[in-house]
């Protein structure tokens, strides 16, 4: 590290319970991997964010059926709980964007330092 250099730590802020103890839980380890990411910036941390948020979606969408969260009350169309699965579905597919282009961008590299 050069001598102006600072290693930028991330601090987190106590995240606010959600009620449900599984869930508060599955927070504070996406939390945790995406302070890591931010620190490190690497495939490796950025896939370990994908793994912790595929996880924790998965999970909380099976617990918002099974509590009928947000389902469509027939008064409109808008439905909180699709809404919510939506929004996971996007932050997934830019996780998995970033991850498609870092890996073809390393593979070009390396096809490069190999020729």
């Amino acid at each position: 590290m050069a001598k102006n250099e600072q290693k930028k730590e991330t601090k987190m802020e106590p995240l606010a319970s959600v009620g449900v103890q599984s869930m508060d839980i599955e927070h504070e380890h996406c939390a945790k991997a995406l302070a890591l990411l931010l620190e490190t910036l690497s495939v490796d941390s950025l896939r370990q964010v994908m793994k912790e948020l595929v996880s924790h979606f998965d999970h909380e969408e099976t617990l918002m059926k099974k509590h009928k969260f947000g389902q469509n009350n027939g008064i409109s169309s808008f439905s909180p709980f699709d809404s919510h699965v939506k929004d996971h579905e996007r932050i997934l597919q830019i996780g998995q964007s970033e991850l498609n282009r870092l890996s073809t961008t390393m593979a070009i590299g390396m096809t490069r330092c190999e020729t």
